[in-house]
């Protein structure tokens, strides 16, 4: 069981006094210290690395036998990091007045992933849990928290790259698009955010470019790190997967983009339904990881009468279905002091055994349903699912929850399964309804839905 301390305070913290706090998680029945390692920090001049830093902090932790957890925070830009390699909204500000690189510049991204790569080799042989990209004020997601995407001219050029190879001509881009662009060096984002019909082409191949950015920068940084040290785990902390704003996040397609990371680690907030949302990430066969919010969520969401029982059962709950490392962050000094009888309830928690079951029933969420669902009637794929799954675990029934990406490159994915349930949605790509339509389980189609529409509204899809 971890905990998240960032790297400023315990950069403020003399060494005793970190120490001392350490003795006290441990007497708590904490075991590990996660904390991320500032680019700014350890990177002051291109390719000239230096963790002293970072070497005494964690002299400390491991002198206690904590093993850590390393969050890569390229969100602390060195100075040598341009304007013209920041992340711009759509009217060429930087988004929220802070400074955020951006994702599709070729040689930003080579920096940072030699920025990973430095570390994984540096600490190479520690106690390390896995690495994490740590790269919003929040510490989440492949973007800013508070933003759609990515609006710089460094992403418009991949942008303009993306569509080459989607379209054969500009002329079949123009088609698609109700446009007049003379080439492709001439297309300007169509997608601002005022309009996410699956009738506009412009908002898929939109979305469609921004997983493969992503996808793109995760592959290099994740490469990077296994290049430094072959036994380290990485993944992204992506908050929530299947939300209203996880639609904004980009996380619904987190299974495309974090094909090469080992880890996904998510945050679910206080009220969430902490079943569902490990089993959202569990049949991917990555390892999962949970961060448990402070006493501030809890205030927030009026748990604070309840805080030790609560948090001690979301500690149970993430372990029971599927947790590898569940940390604890965000509690002030004070807080602490005055809430100590929280943890040794998580310390007695974190006992509970996995669950084991091999589920050979899924529950299927369509990526495109979740992307197109604004402006329609009725409920989105994942809220139908989550009730349904919530049905059958009170049941018995092990379920898994399914996406696209996790079987449409890998149609035999399916075949573990012996039943898949599709409880909600109107939207279905091709490639999984295909998918879907050959494998060999009994798909259970919820009463009163179909047909189905792909996710450019061109082609019907008939109930199994």
């Amino acid at each position: 069981m971890g905990y998240t301390v960032r790297s400023w305070e315990a950069e403020a913290a003399p060494p005793q006094a970190l120490g001392a706090f350490l003795d006290m998680l441990a007497g708590l029945g904490y075991n590990n210290l996660s904390l991320d390692i500032a680019w700014a920090d350890v990177e002051p001049q291109p390719g000239q690395y230096d963790f002293s830093l970072y070497d005494r902090l964690l002299a400390v932790a491991e002198e206690r036998g904590f093993t850590l957890q390393l969050k890569l925070n390229t969100r602390a830009l060195p100075p040598w990091i341009g304007e013209d390699e920041l992340v711009r909204d759509p009217d060429g500000n930087l988004p929220g007045g802070t400074a955020f690189h951006t994702l599709a510049d070729p040689e930003v991204n080579a920096q940072i992933a030699a920025f990973a790569r430095a570390v994984a080799e540096h600490y190479r042989g520690r106690p390390n849990l896995f690495y994490c990209g740590a790269f919003a004020v929040s510490f989440e997601t492949e973007y800013h928290h508070s933003i759609w995407t990515d609006y710089s001219e460094p992403a418009l050029r991949q942008f303009r790259a993306f569509l080459r190879t989607q379209y054969d001509a500009i002329a079949d881009l123009n088609a698609a698009w109700e446009t007049t662009y003379p080439s492709f060096d001439d297309l300007q984002f169509e997608f601002r955010g005022q309009c996410r019909s699956l009738t506009d082409r412009r908002y898929v191949d939109f979305q469609r470019y921004r997983e493969d950015a992503a996808g793109r920068f995760f592959d290099a940084v994740a490469d990077a790190v296994h290049a430094g040290d072959p036994e380290a785990k990485y993944g992204p902390q992506v908050g929530r997967i299947f939300s209203p704003e996880c639609i904004r996040r980009g996380t619904v397609s987190v299974f495309r983009w974090a094909r090469h990371c080992d880890v996904i680690f998510i945050d679910p907030a206080p009220l969430d339904d902490y079943p569902w949302s490990l089993a959202v990430p569990r049949a991917s066969g990555k390892l999962i990881a949970v961060e448990l919010d402070g006493v501030y969520a809890y205030r927030r969401d009026g748990l604070l009468p309840r805080l030790a029982e609560v948090y001690a059962e979301q500690t149970r709950l993430s372990f029971e279905h599927g947790a590898s490392y569940v940390a604890h962050a965000n509690w002030g000094p004070q807080e602490f002091g005055e809430l100590q009888d929280v943890f040794p309830l998580c310390a007695t928690a974190k006992q509970v055994p996995p669950r084991r079951t091999v589920a050979t029933t899924a529950i299927y969420v369509s990526k495109w349903d979740e992307y197109c669902y604004e402006g329609r009637r009725g409920e989105p794929a994942s809220q139908a699912a989550q009730r349904l799954f919530g049905e059958l675990l009170a049941a018995g029934t092990a379920a898994d929850i399914i996406s696209d990406d996790l079987f449409t490159e890998d149609p035999a994915f399916l075949e573990r399964y012996d039943r898949i349930h599709v409880p909600g949605g109107q939207v279905i790509s091709a490639a999984a309804w295909e998918a879907l339509h050959r494998c060999r389980a009994d798909v259970v189609v919820a009463p009163g839905l179909g047909p189905f529409v792909d996710e450019l509204g061109e082609h019907e899809w008939p109930v199994w």
